[in-house]
């Protein structure tokens, strides 16, 4: 987990060429094509893996340009990167996955079963979860065609693995927050709650959870109970050894309930993610890396403080909370109004001392000059609140913001967070390198 290069087009979208043809996230074969315009005068470079397989110039916004290529079976990483004849280089970073193993499609155009070379094919994915066997020993992965699936989804069993087709394109999404009503009959007019709002749960039983290449959405409008009991969770995870790869969370208020159950400690892992959301958008008790992600702060909150990024509320007796690594915080916010986070002791429970760490992250003009701040009577200066060698306008040495030291930050490993509270160690990286193998 070095400091990566963030690319330019993370700020800017500004890419020294028009893309006017690109695959989808996951495909099925592996012939795939691009079609680029370049907008001036340069030179083009296409990695695969790291490998440089390609390369040409253009000297005039010419005619598009299309390059055809094969990928290997299982993750491929394709960097398409142009240099202008100011020596300025642009990238474009695209995660994609040849699956050559899939166990089960969801497509919400199929009829209610079908069966396709092979495989079992659902419209939704309950009924797909609701068709598996008693075998949790065997992972069972989940191919999810593009289309929008409004589903208020559970999963309670281990070693299931998601893959979406397009990262934007396949949508799991809700629509109720914590003050909707409960469907009749309701007597007693009781409401989801926070917790009950989450459009997708993936529960402690979901050990070796996975998800890529697809979006959790919660979208219940903002406003509707005039910014009242209007938390809505996009996604609640408490799984041990959990996955996110190419994902987006999208919501408002509690966007991503990155959480453990009281009585059980779990490790996730959040690589080159999207989460937005405008009040503790992320939050909640697991030890959670979130490498290479953007977290978007939106201008939707009421009040003159536009928002918090995180709520952690790590258990004091774990040394860990989130570390957000190599990350982007944007926002269209222009003025400082976003604090880093803000520590939630849930029910006012003192056991929960909050510890939340951003490092070499890209941090923008939003985000506020004290870095953190209180949450009722949990105070910021009493919660483990830290950072090392951000950058960014947003990125402001002051007495409110502790600074790791060189020898502390060096403990701030994937290997060692995910194994420093735990009788076995768990090594992510070596887990998606054959996830689809």
């Amino acid at each position: 987990m070095g400091q990566n290069r963030l690319y330019h087009q993370t700020f800017n979208e500004q890419l020294g060429f028009n893309i006017l043809e690109e695959p989808f996230d996951t495909v099925t074969k592996p012939d795939i094509h691009f079609v680029l315009q370049p907008k001036d005068h340069g030179h083009l470079q296409i990695k695969h893996n790291e490998e440089i397989i390609h390369s040409a110039s253009f000297h005039s916004q010419e005619i598009p340009y299309t390059f055809n290529m094969l990928l290997n079976p299982g993750r491929n990483k394709i960097e398409l990167i142009y240099t202008n004849i100011h020596k300025q280089e642009s990238h474009k970073l695209y995660n994609l996955v040849y699956l050559t193993h899939y166990d089960i499609i969801i497509d919400q155009n199929a009829s209610s079963l079908e069966v396709v070379h092979p495989i079992p094919t659902f419209k939704t994915l309950t009924e797909a979860l609701n068709s598996l066997s008693s075998d949790f020993d065997k992972r069972t992965i989940i191919f999810v065609k593009n289309g929008y699936y409004k589903e208020k989804l559970m999963l309670s069993r281990p070693n299931i693995s998601l893959i979406g087709e397009s990262h934007i394109h396949t949508v799991l999404t809700y629509d109720v927050a914590h003050g909707t009503l409960l469907p009749e009959p309701n007597p007693s007019k009781k409401t989801y709650g926070t917790t009950g709002s989450a459009s997708t749960t993936i529960s402690p039983e979901a050990t070796g959870f996975t998800a890529e290449n697809l979006t959790f959405e919660n979208s219940f409008v903002r406003g509707t109970y005039n910014c009242k009991d209007e938390q809505a969770v996009a996604l609640k995870n408490e799984a041990d050894q959990s996955v996110l790869i190419n994902c987006r969370m999208l919501g408002h208020q509690d966007t991503l309930y990155a959480d453990a159950n009281p009585e059980c400690k779990a490790r996730q892992y959040y690589l080159h993610c999207y989460i937005s959301g405008d009040i503790d958008f992320v939050f909640g008790r697991a030890q959670a890396i979130f490498d290479d992600c953007t977290f978007m702060s939106l201008d939707t909150a009421p009040s003159v403080a536009k928002g918090f990024v995180t709520a952690a509320s790590t258990w004091e007796d774990y040394q860990y909370g989130y570390l957000i690594i190599n990350s982007r915080l944007l926002s269209p916010i222009t003025t400082p109004s976003i604090a880093l986070g803000r520590p939630w002791q849930p029910g006012r429970n003192t056991r929960a001392k909050a510890a939340t760490c951003f490092m070499h992250c890209y941090l923008g003009p939003h985000i506020l000059p004290e870095g953190w701040v209180d949450m009722g009577p949990s105070l910021a200066c009493n919660a483990r609140f830290s950072e090392f060698e951000n950058y960014g306008p947003g990125a402001i040495c002051a007495p409110t913001r502790p600074i790791l030291s060189q020898e502390e930050a060096s403990k701030y490993t994937l290997e060692n967070i995910f194994a420093c509270d735990y009788e076995l160690p768990w090594q992510p990286h070596m887990f998606i390198n054959t996830l689809y193998n």
